[in-house]
């Protein structure tokens, strides 16, 4: 992943950003999310179609119909996928590969990068990727990312899986074979679905000023509606090392690095940082 990242999605010709509706398309979605769909597949390192649709579903319908309006907009690259998935041509026998549910999830929403993707071509080699983020200057995307060897399934909060699952699964009574083949984009979603939740989440606290140590509320930055903070029992610091306590850990000062990816943290992590003495979100060290 070298180079400098990209800040969101590209432009698309005019005649796409100066089209106001078009009959029976705009169900659920509307101009400016067919346009980061669309650089969704075209920017950079284009995301695979199936990963767009179950992150997104229903988009590949809307860019279909699109395509029926406005012919020669989208790229031929891009709407043939789109093409054989609307006509539900069978393409369980073609190898496919994994995008960073990180990388998808920016590109969804708009948000600023900091991943350019990576093709993994199974779920292990993804795993790597998200928890140890080779190079000077880049952090892990996640602080915890575990997959249970029983139930066969991903956690990125670590009081989660150890409680209720153990260090190894012995925790756990659920045994589940493996998803593979195709049945591993299911294990892809049910990821990003985790991961986008937790980037939601901290993309939200980014928004909030601490009031007061004493009241355990916040508010955001035009001092609109006060947020309850009492952390719940059911969530964790994700930050936090099996011989870690709450006590032990120490705000790390912000890296400006402008490639460096910060990790991104789960409710509970941005809430006991609410806490502290200083009145930062605690943040995770390099590993």
């Amino acid at each position: 992943m070298d180079g400098q990242m990209q800040e969101g999605p590209s432009d698309l010709p005019i005649e796409f950003l100066g089209l106001t509706n078009y009959p029976g398309v705009l169900h659920n979605h509307d101009l400016n999310n067919l346009r980061l769909a669309v650089s969704c597949l075209e920017a950079g390192i284009g995301i695979e179609l199936w990963a767009l649709e179950k992150a997104w579903p229903g988009i590949c319908n809307e860019l279909w119909w699109f395509d029926q309006f406005h012919p020669g907009i989208l790229h031929p690259a891009t709407i043939a996928p789109i093409n054989a998935m609307q006509y539900n041509e069978d393409v369980g026998s073609q190898k496919f590969t994994f995008d960073c549910p990180v990388f998808v999830a920016e590109s969804r929403h708009g948000w600023p990068r900091t991943c350019n993707n990576v093709k993994s071509l199974n779920m292990t080699d993804l795993r790597r990727h998200l928890t140890e983020r080779t190079g000077r200057g880049y952090a892990p995307q996640l602080t915890f990312l575990k997959l249970c060897t029983t139930c066969n399934e991903d956690f990125i909060d670590r009081n989660v899986f150890e409680t209720r699952h153990g260090y190894r699964g012995e925790l756990c009574n659920a045994r589940r074979p493996q998803r593979r083949g195709a049945n591993a984009k299911v294990q892809w979603e049910l990821l990003y679905r985790q991961v986008e939740a937790a980037m939601a989440v901290q993309r939200l606290s980014t928004r909030m000023v601490q009031l007061s140590f004493g009241d355990g509320c916040r508010t955001d930055v035009a001092g609109q509606e006060q947020v309850n903070t009492d952390p719940a029992p059911s969530q964790t610091d994700l930050s936090l090392g099996p011989s870690d306590s709450p006590e032990q850990s120490t705000p790390q000062p912000a890296n400006n690095h402008p490639d460096e990816a910060m990790p991104y943290l789960t409710p509970y992590q941005l809430i006991y940082g609410s806490d502290s003495d200083e009145g930062e979100v605690v943040r995770s060290s390099h590993d």
